[in-house]
């Protein structure tokens, strides 16, 4: 379910609760002898009862990370993360920038040289998208071809196997995927078996390659 589906399903519960509140205000206040003016009052108390039940859940889950992870749920992902993996016997890292809000889920990331300069960026151009149990991104990457000195832009796929968080309070902090490159000098590979590891005290990029560089993160 992504960001936009479990907003229907808030604003559903919420136009339910609505309209029972509403079928039932003649109960709640005295009678009225005027039923045109009851029927405005309802209408109108329904409609500010909504409106401001809905931004009021959605203001409290968007500045709230408990919220976020529930209302998100094993989706929850945002925050700094370094990956590894192993190709043709070559061991390459990189960190990811995953932000959420309530809709969307968007990567800002790169891969990194063994001096830690940047070797690839990538940001990604789809939402968290799911197929059978299995969730991806599609991602914009603008990597250096060696030959020529220019910098070309391809695509990429990265799969992700997520699984449940032991409870509400706990997050996904380990992520194993693989990633398929479409373009460029690096058409048809596939880096697999990535590890991703989240870093739940970092702030920034910066920081997260800050501490990479001191090998204060493996």
């Amino acid at each position: 379910m992504n960001g936009y589906n479990k907003q229907e399903t808030i604003n559903t519960v919420v136009l339910l609760l609505t309209i029972f509140l509403a079928l039932n205000l003649n109960k709640w206040l005295p009678d009225f002898e005027n039923w045109t003016f009851f029927i405005i009052l309802s209408l109108i108390s329904a409609k500010g009862f909504y409106e401001l039940t809905i931004r009021i859940i959605f203001f409290l889950i968007s500045h709230n990370d408990f919220l976020m992870r529930v209302y998100w749920g094993k989706q929850f992902l945002a925050g700094y993360w370094t990956y590894e993996y192993t190709r043709e016997n070559k061991k390459y890292i990189g960190i990811w920038q995953i932000t959420q809000d309530l809709t969307s889920t968007i990567v800002i990331g790169s891969g990194l040289n063994d001096d830690f300069s940047t070797r690839t960026i990538v940001s990604s151009v789809s939402p968290l998208l799911s197929k059978q149990g299995v969730y991806f991104f599609i991602n914009e990457r603008s990597e250096l071809n060696e030959d020529t000195g220019f910098i070309s832009n391809v695509y990429s796929k990265t799969t992700l196997i997520l699984d449940s968080p032991s409870s509400i309070f706990s997050e996904i902090t380990t992520l194993r995927a693989t990633t398929e490159i479409y373009g460029g000098k690096s058409n048809a590979h596939i880096h697999p078996n990535v590890v991703f590891h989240k870093h739940k005290e970092i702030k920034s990029q910066q920081e997260l390659i800050d501490k990479l560089k001191k090998g204060e993160i493996n």
